[in-house]
């Protein structure tokens, strides 16, 4: 082979070799970009989001581990809203109606120990015990009387009942188990 054959194929190679240089460099930033617009594209799952509107029959919570936590629904005329404990039972419930609004709170066995209700025309306030029976009612009606309060004992009888007459003097009734007793009004 000549000498200017060589220095011919040794530019040549040298062109070839700049030319590839280029092309990885090319390549490397197309590759940059095309990572650039992939990252400003991706979401963050903690985003926060804003919606005008969002219509579902029953939102469900849960824990990181999965168990349901909470629910918010609708029953036919009523919308329910309950939390659970990590056993999954219900430990806290809010109903609503049209008619009446309620809060129940329960035990560990899901037995309901509290509640509180209101309607148009009467509310209330009771205690039950791990049976679920009445110990304590504290309630006031639309008969313009005042509260009513009724003590329970543990046969689930009225044994003490607490009130307001219509003229706005209160009684007081003492009962045993059998409904005998006396109840106490103010005289003249």
């Amino acid at each position: 082979m000549t000498e200017s054959k060589q220095k011919e194929i040794t530019n040549r190679l040298y062109k070839l070799e700049k030319q590839n240089r280029h092309m990885k460099a090319g390549g490397l930033i197309i590759t940059l970009l095309f990572a650039v617009l992939l990252l400003m594209g991706a979401k963050d799952e903690s985003e926060t989001k804003t919606f005008k509107k969002i219509v579902v029959e029953r939102i469900v919570l849960v824990d990181t581990a999965g168990k349901l936590r909470g629910s918010l629904g609708t029953m036919d005329d009523r919308t329910i809203f309950q939390l659970y404990d990590s056993s999954t039972k219900i430990r806290l419930q809010m109903t609503v109606s049209d008619k009446a609004g309620m809060l129940i709170i329960n035990d560990s066995n899901e037995k309901n120990r509290l509640y509180t209700y209101a309607s148009d025309k009467q509310s209330g306030f009771g205690l039950k015990d791990s049976n679920e029976k009445k110990q304590l009612i504290l309630s006031a009606n639309d008969d313009n009387n005042g509260g009513f309060m009724t003590i329970y004992n543990k046969t689930n009888e009225e044994v003490v009942q607490l009130s307001a007459d219509e003229y706005g003097n209160g009684n007081v009734g003492v009962f045993n188990r059998k409904g005998k007793g006396k109840t106490l009004t103010p005289g003249p």
